[in-house]
């Protein structure tokens, strides 16, 4: 029963925290104004974001 419990307030936290992220990206008086400064210079940093992406896009195929 505990874990039906902890299953339903850790769904809910996610929806909402998302939601509100949602809100604020979306919708907030800065949307979209700070995408100007985003550039990265560091290709390390580039080709780990990428590595990430692949694993994350095989690992979560490999769950079907």
């Amino acid at each position: 029963m505990f874990g039906f419990l902890l299953l339903f307030v850790s769904t809910g936290l996610t929806v909402f925290y998302s939601f509100r992220l949602f809100y604020f990206v979306m919708c907030g008086d800065f949307n979209f104004v700070p995408f100007y400064s985003m550039v990265e210079n560091s290709y390390s940093m580039v080709f780990g974001i990428i590595g990430l992406l692949i694993m994350s896009v095989f690992g979560g195929g490999s769950l079907m």
